[in-house]
């Protein structure tokens, strides 16, 4: 699986490196590392069989970003996965991130974070 919008590239000169991040990965999918970037593995499928992709994700960037993602079948390009139709396994969500923080705070007694709800 490899999820291609967590950084964005920058347009601003002379920066050494231009992509920044606009989500920070706290936790990507468990056993899934592999050394492309990007790119988590999570084994070998049989016909008809599934497995889940998790990422817990930090925004840092404020505004409407797509996320796009692509299924392949193999990590070196040789294998293709396929959908009905001979459609390629991606797409994308899109999210809108606040740039006010969500009203919160932590409950004394139990230790728990309390989000406002409204």
């Amino acid at each position: 699986m490899t999820v291609s919008s967590f950084a964005a590239r920058s347009e601003q000169a002379g920066l050494a490196d231009p992509e920044r991040a606009v989500w920070i990965i706290d936790d990507g999918p468990r056993g899934g590392t592999t050394a492309y970037t990007n790119t988590w593995a999570l084994g070998r499928l049989a016909p008809g069989e599934t497995r889940r992709f998790v990422w817990r994700v930090t925004a840092v960037q404020a505004g409407t970003h797509t996320v796009k993602w692509q299924v392949a079948a193999g990590l070196n390009g040789k294998a293709k996965a396929t959908l009905s139709g001979n459609r390629a396994p991606a797409g994308s969500v899109t999210v809108d991130v606040s740039a006010k923080p969500a009203q919160s705070h932590v409950d004394p007694a139990t230790g728990k974070v309390v989000r406002a709800s409204g």
